[in-house]
């Protein structure tokens, strides 16, 4: 045996060793993923979390392989949605999932939006809306930044230690409401292509897109295993979205309401 460390040798063939000083990860076959699907996402979650990059062929792989998620048990899926969503800085990784076609493998729904036209004042199509909306979300959470971010943004949406402990709560096993809030942010519009119409002024209109939405969104939770309160709490976000909006212009809820 081996009595010092300065005679230990480090058997090491697939270099890893070098990779973790150089901040990479790496797949160490081509058949990494067809072996197991979850680490299509595992691999995105540890270099998001440690700050790595992802080599090249390994991210090629990714979309290669992408469509192999829906193998993966929901159980083990919701887990790695969760632990990206806890993730700071969605600006930086929501782009990049979506690069690696695991925003749609993950939530086949999400695939529609893209190229759903929007009125002139969202700008984007709805996917990209729903994208910036979660990056908004987390800028408002101070868990990363925005593009349009300003002082006179954090003047209206003030923040505080009670604020924090409020979203920090756990809801279910491994959820907050803060990962809760940011999951319903991504889906909020996920019904509009369906709910997409022209009025008689030439208008695009969405009419009960909050409502199919909180169906849809509650069929994409329950299909990923998760639990009948973050269901729910998900499914009042998705639905009553827009009255933010009404109440801010002075529209006061209805006594139904």
């Amino acid at each position: 045996g081996k009595d010092y460390t300065n005679e230990v040798q480090l058997i090491d063939p697939f270099h890893g060793w070098d990779d973790l000083h150089r901040g990479v990860i790496r797949a160490v076959s081509d058949t990494a993923f067809e072996s197991d699907a979850a680490r299509l996402l595992r691999g995105v979650r540890l270099a998001a979390e440690l700050g790595f990059g992802i080599d090249k062929k390994t991210e090629a792989l990714i979309q290669r392989y992408s469509h192999l998620i829906a193998s993966v048990a929901s159980e083990r899926v919701r887990e790695e949605l969760l632990r990206l969503l806890a993730i700071p800085r969605a600006e930086q990784l929501l782009p990049y999932l979506d690069k690696l076609g695991l925003i749609t493998a993950l939530i086949p729904e999400m695939a529609e939006t893209k190229g759903v036209e929007q009125p002139k004042e969202h700008y984007w199509d709805v996917f990209e809306h729903s994208l910036k909306t979660v990056i908004a979300v987390d800028f408002l959470l101070r868990q990363g930044g925005w593009e349009y971010a300003s002082e006179e943004v954090l003047a209206v949406a003030p923040w505080s230690a009670v604020l924090a402990q409020h979203f920090d709560l756990e809801v279910s096993s491994g959820s907050t409401r803060r990962l809760l809030l940011k999951l319903a942010a991504l889906l909020h519009d996920i019904a509009k292509p369906q709910t997409k119409a022209i009025d008689a002024q030439g208008r695009l209109r969405f009419l009960g897109h909050g409502k199919e939405g909180a169906t849809t969104a509650a069929n994409i939770l329950e299909r990923l295993r998760f639990s009948s309160k973050e269901v729910r709490l998900v499914e009042i976000m998705v639905r009553h979205h827009l009255r933010p909006g009404q109440m801010s212009h002075d529209e006061l809820p209805s006594h139904k309401a």
